[in-house]
């Protein structure tokens, strides 16, 4: 995911991301938590997330699951986004489902196209 792309498919990128967090229900200054790898889909992600009107919260990759509870709670994030492998480790533990605000929590590795499910978003 960390190839080359041009400007007009990067800003593509953003505006497909930008539609799914706003039809996944992301309203203006909704917090977005994010825990991914360093990827073009990832910097994509952050610009579509200031895009929709939401605020990106980056979640440091090597975060044990007790500290990801910590922030996920403490932000209040309406949406969290993590790896795909983060999230299993996460559901296990009932991160996600500890907060009735949150909307839903998105596994990155998930085509975008696959809008109409639950558990979506972008490789």
């Amino acid at each position: 995911d960390n190839k080359e792309i041009s400007y007009i498919d990067f800003h593509i990128m953003i505006n497909q991301l930008a539609n799914v967090l706003i039809k996944k229900g992301m309203r203006v200054g909704d917090r977005v938590a994010v825990q991914a790898e360093k990827s073009n889909t990832q910097i994509a992600l952050y610009a579509a997330t200031i895009k929709a009107g939401g605020v990106y919260l980056p979640l440091n990759t090597g975060y044990t699951s007790n500290e990801l509870d910590y922030f996920i709670k403490d932000s209040s994030a309406k949406i969290v986004i993590v790896d795909t492998n983060v999230e299993n480790l996460i559901s296990k533990k009932n991160i996600l489902n500890s907060s009735s605000n949150r909307q839903s929590a998105y596994g990155l590795n998930q085509q975008l196209q696959s809008v109409s499910i639950t558990i979506t978003l972008p490789n």
